[in-house]
């Protein structure tokens, strides 16, 4: 990489760090000519540089330029990524303010973004979170449907962690149904992970939930 190029990289970052949040595309679309893979690795560079001083700075440029891979560097899939990243920030804080209609439009608006621009992290997250609101809405079969669809995308991606996730989700589901043999093979799909993560936290509470199953089945 050229003296001038790495320059000019570092420029379009501080310009990015710099511009009100929301601007970002509008920054990049003047460099489109620097929008590459040259780019995220001068950015996750910069982020380790930053990493001590300025964390916060270091922690938006390693998620920026992981945002700016995932679309492989296309600018219009990035707008349309960060349009959805944004619906689903709403989602969230909808649904912990227990408004769980806004959040269920705002976070089906934002899996049909991923949908469209094939972002499968997000499209996992999407599901996920739609059935922890149908599970609150008591649609137990909606929320194991949206549930399975989670952990398939999860599987594919091999994300060990947020397997764990969804099969302590489905788990829960089948708690509630007395069906002791499914949620237990789920929940020790669960601790499986758990274990190999050293979560101490969801160790403990992967054998209170086989337990209390335990103390179900009379022993």
């Amino acid at each position: 990489m050229s003296e001038q190029r790495q320059t000019a990289y570092l420029e379009l970052i501080q310009s990015l760090l710099n511009c009100p949040s929301g601007e970002e595309v509008g920054v990049l679309s003047a460099h489109q000519e620097l929008i590459d893979e040259g780019l995220v690795q001068v950015m996750r560079a910069e982020a380790e540089k930053r990493a001590q001083q300025e964390p916060g700075y270091a922690g938006w440029l390693r998620n920026f330029a992981s945002k700016v891979e995932t679309v492989n560097y296309s600018l219009s899939r990035l707008q349309t990524k960060l349009a959805a990243d944004t619906l689903l920030q709403q989602g969230f804080q909808q649904y912990l303010h227990s408004q769980y209609p806004l959040a269920f439009q705002s976070l089906q608006e934002c899996l049909a973004l991923y949908q469209e621009i094939g972002d499968k992290p997000g499209m996992a997250t999407s599901w996920g979170q739609l059935g922890y609101i149908e599970l609150n809405r008591g649609n137990s079969d909606e929320a194991e449907h949206l549930y399975r669809q989670s952990l398939a995308i999860k599987t594919e991606l091999g994300d060990r962690s947020s397997m764990a996730t969804s099969w302590g989700q489905l788990g829960y589901i089948e708690l509630n149904r007395g069906n002791w043999d499914e949620a237990e093979r789920l929940y020790r799909q669960y601790l499986e992970v758990m274990t190999e993560l050293d979560d101490l936290s969801g160790m403990v509470t992967s054998w209170e939930v086989l337990g209390y199953i335990e103390q179900n089945r009379g022993n």
